[in-house]
């Protein structure tokens, strides 16, 4: 969420975050870290917010930690059906919010965009991934993001393939990064390859610019001066 609001204020989008949850660091790395879900608060807030009648031009919505908390967000996009759902469907490797994300949540997204084994998970599709696979998810549009495609990478959007450059390693952080330039971009005015590609080449470069032990996450500041010029 700190990657998220920070980027989303640079582009020119005021966030309004909710947390689902609090923890004392990132999941992994780190030895006995504090986590607390945040249902209750969640929900209530979002409930303040429907009888309230706030509007917002976009809805970006990452990990969840209940199926309570995902049917709350339905709810909540389904009271202004105007505003541009943004899912990344942050499932996890038991997929026990699978069935309710797909079922309550993603069939109202703009841009359904999950991970190759989120992907798997929300479409039933088996084998090695296929930018096909955009064609069995829910949503208006559906993004796969790290699709290994021969010797390179791509973004699958809509069942077509957007090759981006790619450093193996993994950050936390960098899916949060990609996610909130797309919205933002979008929100803006942009289209959607155009969201894609600009974020995947930020994504890139604040790989390529994060010296500091991974698990301390993605060094957003490294490309401050690239985000203030798009």
């Amino acid at each position: 969420m700190t990657v998220m609001c920070c980027v989303l204020e640079m582009l020119g989008v005021e966030a309004c975050p909710v947390a689902t949850a609090v923890s004392s660091v990132q999941p992994k790395g780190f030895l006995d870290p504090f986590r607390q879900e945040l249902t209750d608060g969640f929900c209530g807030i979002l409930g303040h917010w429907m009888r309230m009648g706030y509007r917002f031009d976009g809805i970006l919505t990452s990990r969840f930690v209940s199926v309570a908390e995902v049917h709350a967000t339905a709810a909540f996009v389904s009271s202004q059906p105007e505003t541009l759902l943004f899912c990344d469907p942050v499932i996890g490797e038991d997929g026990f919010l699978a069935e309710a994300l797909r079922d309550a949540l993603a069939p109202s997204a703009f841009l359904l965009m999950p991970n190759v084994a989120g992907a798997r998970l929300l479409s039933g599709m088996s084998g090695a991934p296929d930018p096909s696979w955009c064609d069995a998810l829910p949503g208006r549009h559906r993004m796969i993001t790290g699709m290994k495609v021969g010797e390179g990478w791509a973004v699958a959007l809509d069942g077509a393939l957007l090759p981006f450059g790619r450093i193996p390693v993994s950050i936390p952080g960098t899916g949060d990064l990609f996610d909130a330039i797309v919205t933002a971009l979008v929100l803006r005015g942009n289209d959607l390859p155009v969201a894609a590609e600009k974020a995947a080449t930020l994504a890139y470069l604040a790989v390529g610019r994060t010296i500091r032990e991974r698990k301390y996450g993605l060094d957003i500041t490294s490309i401050r001066k690239e985000l203030a010029a798009i």
